[in-house]
């Protein structure tokens, strides 16, 4: 059966000039995905400029697989499939003369995502980069096609950017650990601790940023718009800091809270959440590898710290009610763990440093 061998790189940055390279006339191309093969077995549909289709069946992932050769159907056999495709990609594709290198410009609702791909004789034959990709990362072995016209299928009608679904599944294999609670329960001071190690990589709680450092406030601003805004940031810092930690070879990435935390201020929870933000609470957890809940201490310790953090104004039975909100929020996590205040302060560091290195195993 025929190979492919084939690298594929998401630009980040282009030039300007890319056309003095990729000189080629641009060809529209629709491509969709019929469902029901076996694993790892892929048929799509390609209908080039509207007026010419082919049927192709792919088998296998990464840099090579195995390929029946495209054979091509009437336009009007196309046309009936088009229209009953559910997960389909458009994009227009540029190529260069005498070289193997093309360059995919995605539609909406993928529009912003470019794709360069360079097919070659074997999997271990050198190339070079054109000069107009400025950079890029390499996608051969995380994102095909396939996958892409998934995502279409959950962003189409939305109004949200390809990008940061894409980046974050690029950089999904380094480990999200998500260190949560209420008010007090010692998150910032474990994740303190937790940043001497260098296998770690630590994000502060955005929300904190968003409040002491940008001095915006819950009550500015209509609830869904402030946590729309904690929403967005949360995710800009999740998948820049995730990538940039797996560049330097960290183990783990460590989050003070996260995302769906932000359930608990809504009035009717997770279901209200999962509405406004156009999420899902199970979408939420595939993000995180596991989730530590830190337990809030008794209220004269509580008291004691309250004066460390400016930005914290609830009094203790709130404190308590939000902990005991954001438990309820997480506690379906597979991988959930509760770290209680029995022992001391010192025991709970030392289980929470017990958990993620079970993890990181």
């Amino acid at each position: 059966m025929p190979k492919e061998i084939e690298r594929r790189f998401l630009v980040t940055k282009l030039s300007s000039d890319f056309f003095s390279f990729f000189n080629s006339p641009g060809v529209n191309i629709w491509q969709g995905y019929l469902e029901g093969l076996v694993r790892d077995h892929s048929m799509r549909v390609r209908i080039y400029n509207d007026n010419e289709a082919e049927l192709t069946i792919k088998i296998g992932q990464g840099i090579e697989r195995d390929e029946i050769l495209p054979f091509p159907v009437p336009m009007e056999f196309a046309d009936k499939l088009r229209n009953s495709i559910v997960k389909y990609v458009e994009k227009i594709r540029y190529g260069r003369e005498h070289t193997k290198w093309e360059l995919n410009f995605f539609r909406p609702p993928l529009d912003g995502v470019i794709i360069a791909e360079i097919e070659m004789k074997n999997r271990n034959e050198k190339f070079q980069m054109p000069a107009c990709i400025e950079d890029s990362v390499e996608i051969t072995d995380s994102i095909t096609n396939h996958l892409l016209a998934k995502l279409a299928v959950e962003l189409r009608n939305t109004g949200e950017p390809a990008l940061p679904y894409i980046l974050n599944h690029i950089i999904s294999s380094i480990p999200r650990i998500v260190i949560t609670g209420g008010p007090g329960s010692g998150k910032t001071g474990i994740i303190e601790l937790l940043q001497a190690r260098p296998d770690l990589h630590c994000v502060p709680e955005v929300a904190t940023i968003v409040m002491g450092q940008l001095n915006i406030k819950p009550g500015q601003y209509p609830n869904q718009h402030f946590q729309r805004l904690i929403y967005d940031a949360s995710n800009l810092f999740e998948v820049r800091l995730a990538h940039y930690a797996t560049m330097l070879g960290k183990s783990g990435l460590v989050l003070d809270r996260a995302r769906i935390d932000g359930a608990v201020y809504f009035e009717n929870g997770v279901e209200e959440y999962e509405k406004v933000l156009r999420t899902s609470i199970q979408r939420e957890y595939a993000r995180y590898k596991i989730v530590i809940y830190l337990d809030i201490p008794s209220e004269d310790i509580y008291y004691r710290n309250k004066h460390k953090n400016l930005n914290r104004s609830e009094d203790y039975p709130e404190a308590r009610r939000l902990g005991d909100k954001i438990r309820e929020v997480w506690q379906n996590h597979p991988n959930f763990v509760f770290v209680s205040n029995d022992g001391g302060w010192d025991e709970k560091v030392r289980k929470v440093k017990e958990a993620i290195n079970k993890v990181l195993k």
